[in-house]
């Protein structure tokens, strides 16, 4: 099984500096700039061939007519499910991934724990997510003004949930 996590770093460095408007012609230059190709354009997603050193180095774009919503990056091999119950390797693909990216991004704004575990940088241009799980890790690459409205869409949900909670 193989992660690549400095290029993953890498690709992250990239994307914090690149100057995004978050259109599939910032994909495009982001895809040039990454030496990606996209391999399959579709009206909700675009797929693309990374360069990362794993299996299946794919990613997806998941976009709105010209607007991309954020990018999902695989950057270790996935798991079968025997192996990945007792397998560390994806916890120390997640720590050792968000170490280097706190070299780089310094403290994260969110971090969620459990069975799905993810740390999070809201950074003006880029939403970084580093998200683990017991087979795999990925990072997620959001455009600011989605990440508002599933943010928004999240808090909702846990309100009303909540109050249905407490409500007789």
């Amino acid at each position: 099984m193989r992660a690549d996590l400095d290029r993953a770093a890498d690709v992250v460095r990239l994307a914090t500096r690149f100057d995004w408007s978050w259109t599939l012609a910032d994909l495009d230059r982001f895809c040039e700039l990454t030496g990606w190709t996209v391999e399959e354009r579709g009206s909700r997603r675009v797929i693309m061939t990374t360069d990362l050193a794993i299996d299946r180095p794919e990613s997806q774009a998941y976009v709105d007519g010209e607007r991309v919503r954020y990018i999902s990056i695989d950057v270790t091999d996935r798991l079968g499910k025997q192996e990945a119950a007792t397998s560390p390797l994806p916890g120390m693909w997640f720590t050792q991934l968000c170490d280097r990216l706190r070299a780089h991004l310094y403290a994260p704004n969110q971090r969620k724990d459990g069975r799905f575990r993810e740390l999070r940088w809201d950074l003006p241009t880029v939403v970084v997510s580093v998200c683990g799980s017991a087979r795999d890790c990925h990072v997620l690459l959001a455009s600011p003004s989605y990440q508002a409205e599933q943010d928004y869409i999240d808090e909702y949900i846990i309100a009303q949930r909540d109050h249905d909670l407490d409500t007789p």
